[in-house]
């Protein structure tokens, strides 16, 4: 075997051991190690984000709307595609509806997935300041938020909702499963030149809106009484107050008012106890106040008349083994059922 003969020999061994080589790591991808790296593969290209639907509105009994959700936009990044972290950041910062500061978008930035939310549910006049700055791995989606058009406005009642659509308190969170509807889905897609494509949302996958509520309560009677009754807590320097007022045709609720109250649009600025329902949720002793229900059952029923003479037995009777005593040791005689009601007689 000549010179030449040998070296094609040694060029021939060399490339059939790349080629082995090749073909045992081409293996090892695709055959052993397929699953591992089309997960790996979906965890870096592909990200399922929920479209979420748009809740049911609130309506008093007139059809006002206590509660409705609005068009907004949420703002997400890949940060694998921002070359200039601190730069975007203060450009982000700076836009008016995002309210973060450019240290706290430098972090988000910073992260080394390929997902990132900036700001959820900003206006829509903020998502338009945004795509005009063409800014590199910074994107938008649709979405909505939930706005309270009337404020304090019987908030105690209408409650309020996470960031995530998911009713927390009130009527938001008893009817949750009718208002939330049903979220759809879309892929976010991103390729090797970090651009964001949104694929799906349509068909099964797309969000199905929630149902409306209809409240018995008539904004104008709810007003009226959450502002006499803000007068008497004011007055009398109390700690809180309730008031309820209802139908007596057919005991429907026309207000239900809670002292010291919140706005539900701002709910994360005021103190938790403040968001509770207290006609609902406090216990409430009636004590003498019941007294005017027995008295209205006797009128009605013809049992009494407001000139009737009552013995109301000189301070004190006999109820089977208990003794009732009138109030701070009174001692009241005969009275008409008219005095017996303006002195609250025990007896």
């Amino acid at each position: 075997m000549n010179r030449s003969d040998h070296r094609m020999l040694q060029l021939f061994a060399v490339l059939a051991a790349w080629a082995f080589i090749v073909l045992a790591r081409l293996a090892q991808v695709q055959l052993l190690q397929h699953d591992a790296y089309v997960a790996r593969a979906q965890r870096q290209q592909e990200r399922t984000l929920s479209l979420e639907p748009v809740r049911g509105t609130i309506l008093d009994a007139k059809g006002r709307v206590l509660a409705e959700s609005v068009a907004a936009v949420s703002v997400y990044a890949d940060p694998q595609a921002i070359g200039d972290v601190r730069g975007t950041a203060r450009v982000l910062a700076s836009v008016r509806g995002i309210d973060l500061n450019a240290d706290d978008i430098t972090e988000k930035l910073s992260s080394n997935n390929a997902f990132a939310w900036i700001a959820r549910q900003v206006p829509v006049e903020t998502g338009e300041a945004i795509r005009n700055l063409h800014l590199p791995g910074i994107f938008l989606l649709d979405a909505h938020r939930r706005t309270y058009p009337r404020g304090t406005l019987a908030a105690n009642v209408v409650g309020y909702v996470g960031l995530d659509g998911e009713g927390l308190a009130g009527i938001e969170h008893s009817f949750d499963a009718q208002m939330r509807g049903r979220a759809g889905r879309v892929t976010l897609l991103r390729d090797a030149r970090h651009g964001m494509y949104l694929v799906g949302g349509e068909g099964p996958n797309r969000p199905i809106d929630g149902q409306d509520v209809v409240l018995t309560i008539d904004s104008v009677v709810q007003y009226i009484t959450e502002h006499a009754l803000s007068a008497a807590v004011n007055k009398w320097h109390a700690a809180g107050g309730t008031a309820i007022v209802m139908d007596p045709n057919d005991g429907a609720v026309l207000a239900m008012a809670s002292v010291p109250t919140f706005d539900p649009n701002h709910f994360g600025d005021f103190p938790p106890p403040v968001w509770r329902n207290r006609t609902v949720q406090d216990l409430y002793e009636p004590g003498s106040t019941f007294k005017i229900v027995t008295a209205s059952a006797g009128l009605e029923e013809g049992l009494v008349t407001p000139s009737q003479i009552v013995d109301c037995g000189n301070g004190a009777i006999q109820i089977g083994n208990v003794e009732i005593h009138e109030d701070a040791g009174k001692k009241y005689g005969l009275m008409s059922f008219e005095e017996v009601m303006m002195r609250s007689s025990n007896v």
